[in-house]
């Protein structure tokens, strides 16, 4: 087998490890079923993986990066727009439903098998996680600031619309949500920031005084 072949029969137990554990989760998945659906030999599964949980590792590995260049994306266009603060998330927000359509399979992995998975996986996406919300938390609330607003209205406002783009977000991947009414969350999402910035504003430029 060349190495161009070696590469080729990875990459074909990768994806069919993604489309099974996306389909049935981890623990219903076992070695023989990841065979099966990659159509190779007990003996080739070996060469390239040491057990269920290194293909399941990798998988999640590159999801990771995937998803983190995917962030970068998000942090650009939040960042390089002049529109105001709901203008701005309007577009973070179509660009999460194209990341949603085009990555479903993906992202079920991750939401719906990571966690629960109990494997070093989980951990690490746990982490990541982690990090992303705090990062965005803390770029939303920096450019609130900027525009005005005090800490702890920018702080909450963050908060606040982080839950909001998480809540489309999964709605969208689990096909709650019909196409035509995304737009009209988009709106309401728009709506409920500027609205609810405007209050904060306010009510905080009154503490001041």
């Amino acid at each position: 087998m060349t190495i161009r072949e070696a590469r080729l029969k990875r990459e074909q137990i990768l994806q069919a490890g993604l489309r099974i554990f996306a389909d049935k989760g981890y623990h219903a998945v076992n070695v023989e079923d990841l065979i099966r659906a990659a159509d190779v030999s007990r003996a080739t599964f070996y060469v390239h993986f040491k057990s269920k949980e290194d293909l399941f590792s990798m998988i999640v590995d590159r999801l990771m990066q995937e998803q983190s260049a995917y962030v970068l994306e998000l942090q650009q266009k939040f960042l390089s727009t002049t529109d105001d603060i709901a203008g701005a998330f309007e577009s973070i927000i179509h660009t999460i439903v194209t990341a949603v359509e085009k990555h479903r399979e993906a992202l079920r992995v991750f939401f719906s098998v990571v966690q629960g998975s109990g494997t070093r996986a989980e951990e690490r996406f746990q982490q990541m996680q982690r990090v992303t919300i705090d990062h965005f938390t803390n770029m939303i609330q920096q450019r609130l600031e900027a525009q005005g607003y005090s800490a702890a209205a920018s702080r909450a406002l963050a908060y606040m619309t982080i839950g909001g783009l998480s809540y489309i977000g999964k709605t969208i991947l689990y096909g709650e949500i019909q196409a035509g009414e995304i737009d009209q969350l988009v709106a309401g999402l728009k709506e409920l920031v500027r609205n609810n910035g405007a209050q904060l504003h306010k009510s905080s430029t009154r503490r001041t005084r």
